[in-house]
């Protein structure tokens, strides 16, 4: 049997998630979607939703859910183009600087409104996990 996983959901341990997660950021970190400082920041975060087992109804583990993907921002463009023939490329060069400038500038904001979003996701977790607690009881 392999060891204990270090990932649970909905305090329920998953070891089987754990190697595909692992997995597929090995595969970000080499082609460097992820540098390493990511993972770093990453494993440095308390991501757990509640303290114990979460029991909450199906509608509102589907929303924990979404907001658990939407949680994490960033200032990326979608992909900068132009359809001007002979200026298009140096207006996609100044885009691309001026973004890159931008995530320089607003990297702190960005962590600070991470954090924020991860907080907020975790009191929803907790509160909603306690009403359906009082509820049963």
């Amino acid at each position: 049997m392999a060891e204990e996983s270090w990932i649970s959901i909905c305090g329920k341990r998953d070891a089987q998630i754990e190697e595909i997660l692992e997995q597929r950021v090995q595969e970000h970190v080499q082609k460097k979607d992820y540098s390493p400082d990511n993972v770093s920041y990453l494993a440095k975060m308390n991501l757990h939703l509640s303290s114990s087992e979460l029991q909450v109804s199906d509608e509102m583990l589907e929303k924990l859910r979404r907001l658990c993907q939407l949680w994490d921002v960033s200032l990326k463009p979608l992909q900068i183009t132009s359809h001007r023939k002979y200026i298009g490329p140096l207006i996609v060069f100044t885009k691309k600087l001026t973004f890159r400038i931008l995530q320089v500038l607003l990297k702190d904001f960005i962590r600070q409104q991470r954090s924020f979003n991860a907080a907020c996701v975790d009191a929803i977790a907790n509160s909603a996990n306690q009403k359906q607690k009082e509820v049963k009881e």
